[in-house]
């Protein structure tokens, strides 16, 4: 059996064990509800916060059963316009997008709710109930709801963001056309890092495509030609330190081809918060066009000017030697031919005639001299000249002719077109001291030859006929060639060359209507390209009047209209020698009051054109006014085009070109009194 008191003890120790368990019970019971209240009050306050984050979201929240809204947050409700959450709740989205948005929205719904896609991001615009349109940003992902497919996500209104960026696009684009109309480029210079943008315009300006040009500015900065650079870093310097609100400078830079272009830079500096320069942006704008243009009109308006320098020297030159070769002559007339003064005179009259030949290219060069002009064909004159060219440049200079057949005639003076051919195979010849080839050709012009002239900035005369010369001699840099034609200009030692040879080509090119163009390069010979506007037939060519050998009537009288006293002397003394009575005036309102004074006839006027007071011409006006039967002879160191294009140079009149000798005054006299003038 067993013992009671082991019974007992036994009994004892289960109910100690016992309480000590149901003590230990009671505690974790109470340690669970401790817990428990725990969780329920995070859960408390979890639920909270996730209401007030839902419900104070600036996104709106939303639950879609199908096409039907669940749930919404307050945020969706003030964003679709409705008064409260709850009024969206069983509504169905499609109440308010768009017709024309309907078909993706429900092709959205049905992918997510089908799983076929967990979540999707897109756009749709609603219209709210007072009509006003929305763009809504849709974002939404599958999900469970009560036990069912539900789409959870959030809408954004991004009606506004979408006004602004059209806006930028729209203010870009109006950038980029602006741009692109100006023909500028734009840089940007980052001047803490050294990295610089340049737009393609910029890199086009210098012959590169985008990417061929590295973004440092040490790439630019290499590029600036070396005379500018200095300038370019000072006019930078003066608008970062803020002396200057702007750079604006003009410089060159090295294109791909290796010459240089002219550019404009203008930019602005753009400081950080340090208050120290943290970018340059601006333009830059190709000036070379301009420029090139720049510098011809300088140069035509230098020309210009020298050339009525020119004119006028010639002008005043060719009245003293008028004098000077008149009264020449009128010496040696009287002198025995072995008179010892004889030589002496002779010399006076050479020295005369060589500074006559001076002032004739004078008077070409500023385009005043008088001009004969014949239609006549290029390569006939060329054919013409080909022996007597060769006999001028020598036997170490091959000359090579190449005529086009078939070219059409032109209209010029012969023996100014033999003059401006010569000048130029003598200067070809002084290009090649040690001998080389000469080639004179003559063509059509061709398109070729239109690009060319295009790019020299001159205009072609259409339709045109090209003669070139061209020689292998040493060439010219671009300087010398910029001032060819500048008279007196010259690069030959002192005494070998007047430096009027090519300004008279030129001026006798451009009178004859033609243009000139010059290629050449240090090292590689010259081209000299002349066009002329070509002629159809060779009609109109001009025909010279036969001297007379008609002698003055005793007695008849003349009225002499000059302000130079010393060839005024001249043609009095020659005119009385030939038996014709003289009148003399020095200027045109003193001839009128001599011619109203004679009561006789006076059969001829013989005046100069440029004058005091009066000019010859409109003296002439009034003595044909009041004298109908009167003849006229005017003359001048210069004829001036404007002249003949007022009809100046009438069928009553003729016209002497200063300087004469005596003969030449007598013949004239005598071909106007004989007849009426041809003009």
């Amino acid at each position: 059996m067993p013992n009671p008191a082991h019974a007992l003890a036994f009994i004892v120790m289960g109910l100690a064990i016992l309480a000590i368990l149901r003590a230990d019970h009671r505690r974790k019971i109470s340690e669970l509800d401790r817990y428990r209240e725990s969780l329920e009050s995070r859960l408390s306050d979890s639920e909270h916060r996730f209401t007030v984050l839902v419900e104070q979201s600036l996104a709106g929240i939303y639950i879609l059963d199908d096409d039907h809204f669940v749930y919404a947050n307050p945020k969706l409700a003030e964003m679709w316009g409705v008064a409260s959450a709850e009024s969206l709740t069983g509504r169905t989205i499609m109440d308010f997008v768009l017709p024309e948005d309907r078909p993706a929205v429900r092709e959205n719904i049905r992918k997510r709710l089908s799983g076929e896609v967990l979540s999707v991001h897109y756009r749709l615009r609603i219209r709210r109930p007072e009509g006003e349109i929305r763009s809504i940003e849709v974002h939404g992902s599958r999900a469970e709801f009560d036990g069912k497919p539900a789409i959870i996500g959030t809408m954004l209104d991004v009606t506004d963001r979408l006004g602004y960026e059209a806006a930028l696009l729209e203010s870009e684009e109006r950038y980029a056309v602006a741009v692109r109309g100006s023909n500028d480029g734009i840089w940007d210079w980052n001047v803490r890092t050294g990295q610089i943008h340049f737009s393609d315009r910029c890199k086009e300006m210098l012959g590169y495509p985008e990417g061929e040009l590295d973004n440092y500015i040490d790439e630019w900065t290499s590029r600036i030609h070396p005379d500018d650079h200095d300038r370019v870093v000072a006019a930078i310097g003066e608008n970062v330190s803020g002396r200057a609100p702007l750079i604006e400078v003009e410089y060159r830079l090295r294109h791909k081809d290796g010459g240089y272009r002219w550019v404009l830079a203008r930019g602005i500096c753009l400081l950080g918060e340090d208050g120290n320069p943290n970018r340059i942006a601006g333009s830059l704008t190709d000036l070379t066009e301009r420029k090139r243009l720049e510098e011809q009109l300088l140069h035509a308006q230098k020309m210009e000017a020298v050339g009525r320098l020119a004119g006028g020297v010639a002008h005043d030159f060719n009245n003293l030697l008028t004098a000077i070769l008149g009264y020449c002559e009128l010496l040696l007339s009287r002198l025995d031919a072995h008179d010892p003064i004889r030589h002496d005179v002779e010399e006076i009259d050479k020295a005369g005639e060589r500074a006559a030949s001076l002032t004739k290219q004078l008077l070409a060069f500023s385009r005043r001299q008088i001009l004969t002009p014949k239609v006549l064909n290029l390569n006939d004159v060329v054919r013409s000249m080909d022996q007597m060219l060769q006999r001028l440049i020598g036997e170490d200079v091959e000359l090579e002719t190449r005529t086009q057949p078939g070219i059409p005639n032109v209209k010029i003076d012969p023996g100014q077109l033999g003059q401006v051919l010569v000048n130029l195979v003598v200067n070809a010849r002084d290009a090649m001291p040690g001998g080389g080839r000469l080639v004179i050709e003559t063509s059509v012009v061709t398109e070729s030859e239109r690009s060319l002239s295009d790019e020299a900035g001159i205009e072609m005369p259409l339709p045109a006929v090209l003669l070139c010369v061209s020689d292998t001699g040493t060439g010219m840099t671009d300087a010398t060639r910029a001032r060819i034609f500048e008279p007196f200009f010259t690069t030959k030692e002192k005494g070998k060359g007047t430096g009027l040879g090519l300004s008279t080509s030129y001026g006798i090119v451009r009178q004859s209507g033609g243009e000139i163009l010059v290629e050449s390069s240090l090292g590689n010979g010259s081209s000299f390209r002349l066009y002329f506007p070509a002629v159809p037939d060779p009609a109109g060519a001009e025909v010279t009047a036969q001297a007379s050998d008609g002698k003055p009537a005793a007695g008849e009288t003349l009225l002499v209209v000059e302000d130079e006293e010393g060839v005024r002397r001249l043609v009095r003394e020659t005119l009385e020698r030939e038996g014709y009575r003289v009148l003399v005036a020095s200027d045109g309102a003193e001839g009128v009051e001599v011619a109203n004074r004679f009561p006789g006839e006076i059969r001829l006027v013989l005046t100069d054109i440029v004058m005091p007071r009066m000019s010859g011409i409109e003296m002439a006006d009034r003595l044909e006014s009041i004298r109908p039967d009167i003849k006229v002879v005017l003359m001048s160191g210069y004829s001036p085009e404007s002249v003949a294009q007022q009809g100046a140079l009438g069928k009553r009149r003729e016209y002497l070109q200063k300087p004469f000798r005596p003969e030449a005054l007598v013949r004239r006299i005598r071909e106007a009194m004989k007849g009426d003038a041809s003009g």
